[in-house]
């Protein structure tokens, strides 16, 4: 398999556990039986970034490490500064959009919608990144 089809694949099952991921949480965090009150879903936006920004970049890296021969600690550096960009950038203004556009609460199955779409599309932003970048520091072709 080539170091391009790794990438997509790779990349593809990022996003969808991160998606599931991001629901999971969701139904722990707030259940299906109330509406969620806007500011604890604004809030929940930047330990979602972070977390799917990390897993999403880490465990793919770590998965191609051998084949790429790239160090653990570069690996482990990218995904924690790719953590924190996701929480501060991405995270951040998907709090300040949820608290400027959401007056009062939102139903739990919209919410639990809401986050499996945002997670799966941030992994379907951060896990290319992360191999694309490594590929290139590796030398290999994709």
């Amino acid at each position: 398999m080539t170091v391009s089809a790794l990438i997509v694949r790779e990349t593809c099952i990022s996003i969808v556990i991160n998606g599931a991921i991001s629901v999971g949480i969701g139904l722990l965090l707030f259940g299906l039986d109330r509406p969620v009150p806007s500011a604890a879903l604004a809030w929940d936006f930047l330990p979602q970034s972070f977390m799917i920004a990390l897993m999403g970049t880490l465990v793919p890296a770590l998965l191609l490490r051998k084949r790429l021969g790239v160090g653990v600690g570069d690996i482990l550096r990218r995904a924690v500064a790719m953590a924190v960009a996701a929480a501060l950038l991405p995270g951040a203004l998907a709090a300040l959009l949820t608290r400027i556009s959401l007056n009062g609460s939102m139903d739990a199955g919209d919410v639990l919608l809401l986050k499996a779409v945002y997670g799966a599309t941030l992994a379907a932003v951060v896990t290319p990144i992360m191999l694309i970048a490594l590929v290139r520091q590796s030398g290999n072709q994709t």
